[in-house]
């Protein structure tokens, strides 16, 4: 078969999306401590953090509480376009205050959803220490932001960037190389 321009080129599988999970409960297991938390980035990342924390109970007996934060009014994407922003309500249901917080995220692409995310976490207290866990790096972070937990590496040429589809929205599992669109 041959590739067409509207064909979406498959960076990841839904085999390749399990391994980066099962890879990310494993390096993340190595650093629970009693008082540490994940909150997930609505939407994609609070899926990834709730997959994250079933294999942690699973495979290694950790319960983590997880949270989801809403970083709306700091997503580029749609403040782009949009006359106004809709707010999704973040649901943590826990105090972050004095406590290691994993912040996850689908992707760590130039780092702007980071940022919005760290500004928005404060805003629920005040954590001990924040680390991030990403499924997919590309290695694209503008910003002095790194991940400390990622599933997988991905070297996309330039002027492209990842999307991640998950079943729980989109009905399947893959990352796709995407043009970039900043």
């Amino acid at each position: 078969m041959i590739a067409t321009d509207s064909d979406p080129i498959i960076t990841c599988n839904d085999a390749d999306i399990s391994t980066c999970i099962q890879s990310l409960a494993d390096q993340i297991h190595s650093t629970i401590q009693k008082d540490t938390v994940l909150i997930g980035i609505l939407d994609y990342g609070h899926i990834v953090a709730k997959r994250l924390a079933h294999h942690l109970l699973q495979d290694h007996k950790a319960q983590l509480p997880v949270g989801a934060l809403d970083i709306s009014l700091y997503d580029n994407s749609k403040l782009k376009d949009a006359n106004y922003v809709s707010i999704q309500r973040s649901d943590i249901p826990f105090s972050i205050s004095s406590k290691t917080v994993i912040l996850v995220t689908d992707h760590l692409g130039q780092g702007h959803d980071i940022r919005g995310a760290l500004a928005t976490l404060y805003d629920f207290g005040n954590p001990t220490s924040i680390l991030l866990a990403t499924l997919i790096d590309t290695n694209e972070c503008k910003l002095p932001i790194f991940a400390h937990f990622v599933g997988q590496r991905l070297s996309l040429p330039k002027n492209t960037s990842a999307q991640v589809f998950l079943s729980e929205i989109d009905g399947f599992n893959e990352v796709h190389q995407v043009p970039a669109s900043y």
